[in-house]
């Protein structure tokens, strides 16, 4: 299901997103994984509070002035607080199953700053346009490196994994 249609923004097929410019799917964003994930959590009782330092679709014209200028550790704070009366995570929520290995350092900082040693923990949400959410934890994540995809977006000259679960 997609969700958030918006008009002049094109959804791009299952699994083609990625290979669209950077310019591309800025102008084409559609928050739709932010969407799925809120969905997931209603379903889970769980409580959500959105973190967004960008907290608009339109990344270039962020509330936050020069946005792009920004620290990528910075760049990288996870996007909700999500807790109920035993749990609480601090949540990335990606709208496909790659992660840019750069973005993958900057969260497990994130996860010893934040979460190591502490109730909190730190976790990446993969949320999906038919409604699928895989919810893992740095740690677990990381286990599943050996069996990722290393890839490479053209585009920014960055690598990423493609995560398989």
């Amino acid at each position: 299901m997609v969700h958030n249609e918006q008009p002049n923004k094109r959804v791009s097929p299952d699994g083609e997103h990625h290979k669209l410019d950077y310019q591309e799917r800025i102008d084409n964003y559609i928050p739709f994984a932010e969407q799925v994930f809120e969905e997931y959590c209603k379903k889970k009782g769980m409580k959500y509070k959105q973190l967004h330092l960008n907290d608009r679709s339109d990344f270039e014209n962020s509330p936050i002035p020069n946005w792009y200028r920004m620290s990528p550790l910075l760049k990288s704070f996870p996007d909700y607080f999500v807790y109920n009366d035993n749990l609480q995570f601090l949540v990335e929520v990606k709208s496909s199953n790659r992660v840019k290995v750069k973005d993958l350092m900057h969260y497990c900082t994130l996860n010893t700053l934040y979460s190591e040693g502490r109730p909190t923990k730190y976790a990446i949400a993969f949320c999906f346009k038919k409604g699928e959410v895989k919810m893992l934890t740095i740690d677990e994540l990381m286990l599943l490196i050996p069996k990722a995809k290393l890839g490479y977006y053209e585009d920014n000259r960055m690598d990423y994994y493609e995560f398989t679960w």
